[in-house]
């Protein structure tokens, strides 16, 4: 399923975003230039079960964590928590986050990073 964003204009290199969702809850942003899509490896995650509603993050192309970020949720932890896993391997971060739980929860957002990156895997 494709889900168009609005075409952007950046120094008159004219780049149109395209979510390209694997399931329901992730989100793989494609990006438009001159006829090709460039694949950026940006995903967008949908949470359950949590404070947070949504995670955004990037994998490279060897396989490492950037720029993870978290919406809603617990502000500060969230930042820290994506500080914490910059640069460092998914399955690492898999292993270490899987599993956590925030109070009588099920799950946590440590924990729904785990999955999303589970995800795509």
């Amino acid at each position: 399923m494709f889900f168009r964003r609005p075409e952007v204009s950046l120094l008159n290199i004219h780049l149109t975003q395209v979510k390209y969702c694997h399931t329901p809850r992730v989100c793989l942003v494609l990006t438009h230039y001159k006829g090709n899509y460039i694949e950026d490896m940006k995903y967008n995650y949908t949470t359950t079960g949590t404070c947070s509603r949504s995670i955004d993050f990037e994998v490279d192309e060897n396989g490492y964590l950037h720029n993870v970020s978290f919406v809603g949720g617990c502000n500060g932890n969230l930042k820290g928590i994506g500080a914490l896993v910059e640069g460092q391997p998914v399955a690492e971060v898999i292993a270490r986050l899987e599993g956590i739980k925030c109070g009588v929860k099920g799950t946590s957002c440590p924990d729904q990073l785990a999955l999303a990156l589970k995800s795509i895997s």
